[in-house]
């Protein structure tokens, strides 16, 4: 029996609609212990009746899980990003934000947290890149750059040892 590890969330996926699941049944289903599933039973996880064996639709487990897992969702406002240690949408220290490109197709939006320093992350589009700048009142800076020469420093240096 595969134990699901702290902090993972049950696939619903695996649940079948029409099937019924006993508490052992249903834990072995999801990698979780019989314990989180009794928890649950006492949550508001509707079962059939009050006879033992407790048996759970896996439709009414689904919808109940689903549920569940939307209340809990926060979503971030444009100017935000997602602190893991305060569980909330936090704006970014000033100065902390960088973009860096994933791929082709998206951006990671990192800062640091305004109450508890944590690094935030989020996701973003490459093709909304301007915008994102915007929204985090971020400048691109041009480094000063040497001066093109045909005979560089370096050929200089070694012609000069030669002689």
């Amino acid at each position: 029996m595969a134990k699901n590890t702290r902090g993972r969330r049950p696939d619903l996926r695996r649940i079948m609609n029409r099937r019924s699941y006993t508490v052992a049944q249903a834990a072995d289903l999801l990698g979780i212990r019989q314990g989180a599933v009794r928890n649950w039973l006492g949550a508001g996880l509707p079962c059939l009746d009050d006879a033992r064996p407790v048996l759970i639709m896996g439709f009414a487990m689904k919808a109940w899980l689903k549920e569940r897992r939307n209340k809990a969702r926060k979503s971030c406002k444009v100017d935000e990003l997602y602190c893991f240690r305060c569980r909330e949408p936090r704006w970014a220290a000033q100065g902390s934000i960088a973009i860096i490109t994933e791929n082709e197709k998206t951006v990671r939006i990192t800062g640091r947290c305004v109450e508890c320093d944590t690094r935030m992350n989020r996701k973003g589009s490459r093709a909304k890149l301007d915008e994102i700048k915007r929204t985090f009142r971020i400048s691109t800076k041009r480094h000063a750059t040497l001066g093109v020469s045909d005979d560089p420093l370096v050929n200089r240096d070694l012609e000069m040892e030669k002689v």
